[in-house]
């Protein structure tokens, strides 16, 4: 009876209270049906749909939240965990736009969690041709903070699942005052990458890589120190047309398996930092341009270890550099 009561008496109060928050905000939210318990501080929202302009669109099956008096205050709006299942959360990126309207007063999540959800991404600018698909198995992010939002959700956080289809996971962790978390990214394929560099990465398109990124910084500190290793793959990845003469399939069949065991993986690593505050406004941030520098980093890298491996390519006796060239014009008759 009384969780019955509990919906009729909150369901207009919500619903009320959702709509003054979007005709003053901006942050337009809605749902089918809400349980909960009279002085219970946990509500559970189903079919819940949130809108901010075009760039934000989150869909849910269900949200459950809850809160605590004791994290009461009058300077931001407090929830203690937060729970969303089966969402779909679309976001797409627009220069010079805040993600968050500037009238929303700041808000802070001490528990998120995403359960067999998803985010789309894009770019608004056509000129930009990132666009992604993260499935999440299961996040976690330990406090969320609406100034922090993007390096919260980012390196506060736990995540199992798959980057358009990659097996992706993100952990965080603590060594006294140091914090630490690590991206890895298992098997991406580099074609991901070639729309970035403008062909440089094109004899690669078979080839697939591996991604570990760690991240350490300290509280009180902006700066965060990266440690960036790649392994990639099948690095040549050659191929030969399906149909050629006898002697120059045998021929070819050789100059593959030389080519392919030369270089089966190679294994690059950088370090660089970046700071806190250059992820405080999500507007300014160029993801685009970063993915595009580190597929430049990549090809660069590529390139050098090439260069180191051309005397070993002219020692190769009758597969020498002369025969490759050979080879080549007789593949481009077929």
């Amino acid at each position: 009876m009384l969780p019955d009561l509990y919906t009729m008496v909150m369901t207009p109060v919500l619903r009320a209270f959702l709509s003054w928050l979007g005709s003053s905000t901006g942050v337009w939210i809605r749902f089918e049906k809400i349980k909960g318990e009279f002085f219970n501080y946990r509500v559970c929202l189903e079919e819940v749909d949130l809108k901010i302009s075009n760039i934000l669109h989150i869909a849910a099956q269900k949200c459950t939240l809850e809160f605590s008096i004791l994290d009461f205050s009058f300077n931001q709006v407090v929830v203690s965990n937060l729970l969303l299942e089966g969402a779909r959360i679309e976001y797409t990126h627009v220069s010079n736009q805040d993600l968050l309207p500037r009238s929303l007063p700041p808000f802070l999540i001490h528990q998120l969690t995403l359960k067999q959800s998803e985010v789309i991404f894009k770019e608004s600018d056509p000129n930009k041709p990132l666009a992604f698909k993260l499935a999440l198995d299961d996040y976690h992010c330990d406090s969320l903070h609406s100034k922090w939002l993007l390096f919260n959700a980012i390196f506060n956080s736990r995540l199992a699942g798959q980057l358009d289809g990659t097996p992706i996971t993100l952990k965080y962790s603590e060594a006294g005052d140091k914090r630490i978390s690590h991206w890895a990214l298992r098997g991406l394929p580099i074609k991901k990458l070639t729309p970035f560099v403008d062909g440089k990465l094109d004899l690669l398109q078979d080839s697939s890589m591996d991604l570990l990124v760690t991240n350490e910084w300290l509280p009180d500190q902006d700066e965060i120190g990266m440690n960036v290793q790649v392994w990639v793959h099948d690095l040549v990845n050659f191929k030969q047309p399906k149909f050629l003469p006898a002697p120059t399939k045998a021929l070819a069949d050789a100059m593959g398996i030389l080519i392919n065991r030369q270089v089966k993986t190679i294994p690059l690593a950088f370090q660089f930092s970046v700071r806190k505050d250059d992820f405080m406004e999500i507007s300014r941030i160029d993801a685009s341009g970063m993915v595009i520098a580190f597929a430049e980093a990549l090809s660069k890298a590529i390139l050098d270890k090439s260069l180191q491996n051309f005397d070993q390519i002219l020692d190769m006796g009758f597969l020498g550099l002369d025969t490759l060239l050979d080879i080549k014009n007789i593949f481009d008759k077929y």
